[in-house]
């Protein structure tokens, strides 16, 4: 069983507690080693494995007996039964949790494999800035129809845009380096709880990806708002403003702007229009 945690998971802190499991007081040795790990304040293990090797039928029965049963029916802690071959079946089986078949096959039931974990953490890692690449491009695009729409206001939207790109870059780089640092202590030596590791993990990369949200949602209200202004200021230039005081101006049907008399007179001889708040007119 040793052997095969070493295979498989190398950081899960083992606890043993050795007693007899067969001969007279074997029974009560069982039970009192199930609630003693209950009873623990410190290093409280996550999961119980009762196992022992193969025998007679006679040589199992101590996991027959009422009280350990009881004890494993009360356990507060996961236990899984796994005593002797895959064909021996004892009562603790159907108080257990989980029945592993042999004492080989509860350690893979028990833990996971630390190759899988580190390619479930690169999966992460990689739809992550998968994500956050989208939701740029996204945001770059934006910015790119508002400054086609706003030539006016191209240049102030391209400086929002390098600031913009400057602080996901800044993200990317923590990211990164969040994930380089996760992944050296997976390959280090530590020994701690596979389920405070990933609940710790967890919690960490939640946290990053909410800060994300919130600088994103931060510069999009800025920059819309200073948009807005732009737009304002653009507004209250137009000429139309000029119209809504009563004032009119006149062009010749190509657009040209008729702004002196003799450039009237001249216009004349082809159609000149009178723009007004409310409509266009033709002189002939």
């Amino acid at each position: 069983m040793r052997h095969r945690l070493e295979a498989r998971f190398p950081f899960c802190h083992v606890l043993i507690w050795g007693v007899n499991v067969q001969g007279d007081g074997a029974a009560q040795q069982v039970a009192a080693a199930i609630s003693g790990f209950n009873l623990r304040k410190e290093q409280r293990p996550d999961v119980l494995i009762v196992a022992r090797g193969g025998g007679s039928i006679e040589d199992l029965f101590v996991f027959n007996e009422e009280v350990v049963v009881r004890a494993v029916y009360e356990s507060e802690i996961v236990v899984i039964s796994a005593i002797g071959h895959e064909t021996d079946t004892t009562l603790i089986d159907y108080a257990a949790d989980l029945r592993a078949p042999t004492p080989t096959a509860a350690i893979e039931l028990a833990t996971p494999v630390l190759s899988d974990i580190k390619i479930h953490l690169f999966n992460i890692t990689t739809r992550g800035m998968v994500a956050m690449s989208r939701s740029l491009r996204e945001t770059e695009m934006r910015f790119a129809v508002l400054a086609k729409s706003l030539q006016g206001a191209k240049n102030a939207i391209l400086n929002i845009a390098q600031k913009f790109d400057d602080k996901a870059e800044k993200f990317g780089f923590v990211v990164d380096v969040y994930f380089r640092n996760l992944q050296n202590r997976l390959s280090g030596n530590k020994m701690i709880s596979l389920k405070n590791f990933v609940e710790l993990k967890r919690h960490v990369f939640c946290s990053h990806s909410n800060i994300f949200d919130k600088l994103l949602e931060r510069y999009i209200e800025k920059y819309d708002e200073h948009l807005r202004g732009l737009c304002g200021r653009l507004d209250q230039a137009s000429y139309k403003k000029i119209l809504d005081k009563g004032f009119c101006f006149i062009t010749t049907k190509s657009g040209a702007s008729v702004q002196e008399k003799k450039a009237f007179e001249e216009g004349r001889d082809s159609k000149l229009i009178i723009h007004f708040k409310d409509g266009d007119v033709e002189l002939n």
